[in-house]
């Protein structure tokens, strides 16, 4: 009740959002970039796990709407593994896995 604006769906659309991919090389990592950092500029980075030696491509719905950001995770399922139980993934990467690019990793590797 009341006028506040959060009941509107364009302000529900624009909620964070986070999820995490998981490769088995940089290349496939690379290979996504080219076609998704024409249109995603959300935060995202790519961390290695040491003890699965697989690359973990976190990215962040923050500014795009939620039909671009779909695209994005379909297109990274095309070329990775979509992975769940990394509800605190910042926390878990930051303590087991090695920071590779911290942000605008798909610019990055894109541009290599």
């Amino acid at each position: 009740s009341g006028k506040g604006t959060t009941d509107r769906p364009e302000h529900r659309e624009s909620a964070n959002i986070s999820r995490v991919f998981s490769f088995s090389s940089l290349d496939d990592i690379t290979n996504a970039a080219c076609i998704i950092d024409t249109f995603y500029k959300d935060t995202n980075s790519v961390y290695k796990n040491p003890s699965d030696r697989r690359y973990y491509l976190c990215i962040s719905k923050t500014k795009c709407n939620s039909k671009d950001f779909n695209k994005v995770c379909n297109i990274l399922s095309e070329y990775g593994q979509k992975e769940s139980g990394f509800d605190n993934h910042i926390g878990f990467f930051a303590e087991h896995c090695e920071c590779i690019i911290a942000e605008h990793a798909l610019h990055i590797l894109r541009r290599l």
